[in-house]
């Protein structure tokens, strides 16, 4: 079934552009900030940059965009491996149990009633991976439920909903939508909160901060994003 263009053409972006956000957000959190990363969103156009000035007008999220793109103006001038370094060591004492109270990145830390890493979550997840087609995901080394599994997961289901729009594949677009609002649903919407608040408490830093910020307010704002393409694509 041919999909208008103009339609084709919102899908294919928009779907692109969650992609490359969760790809961003993924990133961030899987280890800790590298040289390259802070050059590249330090460099005009690039990949990491066009989403950090990506245009919100969602009150929160452009909030929490605007403190980040204040911490990588401020940049500029600085040694980098200096701010490396005091990113790796706020990435320790929030994520790898330098702190008293690390905001941990597994979703089974925040289901399970003995806050145990690898449990029942990890488990839900897996699976859901696997009827994706997907035995793991990318190269991590991370269990199945870290948070950056979790995103690299979304932009995925993204990346595939562009792929298959492209290509005029309207339920198979329509599928991929179903599987990211059940994801969402289950997944990230029932325990991010907690990560991201936990991370503000935690953080110094602008970055992070403005990190947990944007996270939060993206996947509650995706939520209502996917449904609207659900219901959009119901009507092609």
């Amino acid at each position: 079934m041919k999909i208008e263009k103009q339609i084709k053409s919102e899908y294919v972006t928009l779907s692109t552009n969650r992609c490359a956000v969760y790809k961003f957000l993924s990133k961030v959190y899987e280890t800790e900030i590298t040289l390259d990363f802070l050059r590249e969103t330090t460099r005009e156009n690039s990949p990491l940059r066009q989403v950090v000035d990506l245009e919100i007008t969602e009150p929160k999220l452009k909030e929490g965009l605007e403190t980040l793109r204040k911490y990588l103006n401020g940049l500029g001038g600085r040694d980098l491996e200096k701010a490396r370094l005091e990113l790796a060591a706020e990435y320790a004492s929030l994520f790898l149990g330098v702190a008293q109270k690390p905001a941990h990145p597994s979703e089974s830390v925040y289901r399970s009633e003995g806050h145990f890493v690898m449990g029942e979550a990890r488990d839900e997840v897996l699976g859901v991976y696997r009827n994706a087609g997907l035995d793991r995901i990318g190269e991590y080394k991370e269990p199945e439920d870290h948070i950056a599994v979790e995103l690299s997961f979304m932009a995925h289901l993204c990346g595939k909903t562009a792929e298959c729009v492209e290509n005029d594949e309207i339920r198979e677009a329509e599928k991929y939508l179903e599987m990211q609002k059940d994801f969402i649903t289950k997944h990230l919407a029932s325990w991010v909160p907690m990560l991201t608040r936990d991370i503000l408490e935690g953080a110094e830093l602008e970055f992070y901060k403005g990190i947990a910020e944007i996270t939060n307010e993206f996947i509650k704002m995706d939520r209502e994003t996917i449904d609207e393409l659900i219901s959009g694509i119901k009507d092609v």
